[in-house]
């Protein structure tokens, strides 16, 4: 099933577009931009194996950075080929369980670095959302920046409220629901531990933050590099409305969604779907080169990354 709708969101991505204006733009590529990409990943990479290194320290359970970087790398590889990103956090939480002596501690660690994540692009992607629709770019009014900041700020404070009676009422069901609602009890009891260290998790929200301007900043530059001229707001609103939706487990490994969202955004801002396309097979393309590294380290360490099923889940860990 998913599958099908991979190749329905990219049949609707390509039909979209115009070959001809594909192809002028990947034929004036600037090199500078796509080498100033490269300390861009790495520092991507260092800061989310930052944040996952001062979690596991805040549970009082240190886990050395290498192993961190490593398992992440893994992780993307192995996740890349199952239909959901949310299961690259998965294989990385099993992989790093041998260095926390069990898989309660990565669990909690991966679901609030996931949450906050989430948490940041939602609350970045609807500020600049709000700056976009009224228009703040072309018309400065920091009034209206002000009440967005606002608006974003009680959205979270209420969504974090109706979460847990949404997580009370759903974990009571039966079926898909009552699982959904159980996740979820699972994912705010480990928010509650963390609360009570404000430190490191100011500190997350902080480096969450920080991946995110990273992230935004990835797109701009390779928007520049492909001769994309689209302002960079826009570019970064694009980038945090596609974040949040390849969460959504409805094609493989994200493929078609990204490439769809970004067509019909870029349709809705006034920009051309052409540039939307090669734009996100641009990201793509990045993607891949993290899961080749990945593949890589994978294929010279695996003996060290998996174990077998008992040992993880009892704790037996060999140093």
């Amino acid at each position: 099933m998913k599958v099908v709708a991979t190749a329905l969101l990219l049949a609707y991505a390509v039909s979209a577009s115009d070959l001809g204006d594909i192809v002028s733009l990947v034929s004036e590529v600037r090199v500078p931009g796509l080498l100033a990409l490269v300390p861009l990943l790495a520092l991507d990479r260092a800061i989310a194996a930052l944040r996952l290194w001062r979690l596991f320290l805040a549970v009082g359970t240190p886990v050395k950075l290498r192993r961190i970087v490593l398992s992440s790398f893994v992780g993307i590889y192995v996740g890349y080929f199952i239909p959901s990103s949310v299961s690259v956090d998965g294989i990385t939480a099993y992989l790093l369980g041998r260095d926390a002596g069990g898989l309660a501690n990565p669990v909690a660690v991966i679901l609030v670095d996931r949450a906050i994540s989430i948490a940041a692009t939602i609350t970045v992607g609807l500020l600049f959302a709000s700056i976009w629709y009224i228009g703040w770019f072309s018309t400065p009014d920091v009034s209206w920046v002000v009440a967005a900041l606002a608006a974003v700020v009680v959205s979270c404070l209420v969504g974090y409220f109706l979460l847990g009676r949404l997580a009370i009422w759903s974990g009571a069901r039966e079926g898909l629901i009552g699982k959904a609602g159980r996740a979820l009890q699972s994912l705010l009891q480990a928010l509650v531990i963390f609360v009570k260290k404000p430190v490191s998790l100011a500190t997350n929200v902080l480096l969450a933050y920080s991946l995110l301007a990273v992230r935004i900043a990835q797109v701009v530059v390779l928007a520049w590099a492909l001769n994309i001229e689209v302002p960079w707001h826009f570019l970064a609103l694009s980038q945090c409305a596609v974040a949040v939706l390849l969460v959504i487990p409805i094609s493989v490994g994200g493929l078609g969604l990204r490439e769809a969202t970004f067509v019909s955004l870029f349709a809705l801002g006034g920009h051309a779907q052409s540039d939307g396309l090669v734009l996100s097979l641009a990201l793509l393309a990045m993607d891949l080169i993290l899961v080749a590294v990945g593949g890589v380290i994978y294929s010279t360490h695996k003996g060290a990354f998996f174990l077998a099923r008992n040992e993880v889940e009892q704790g037996a860990v060999k140093r």
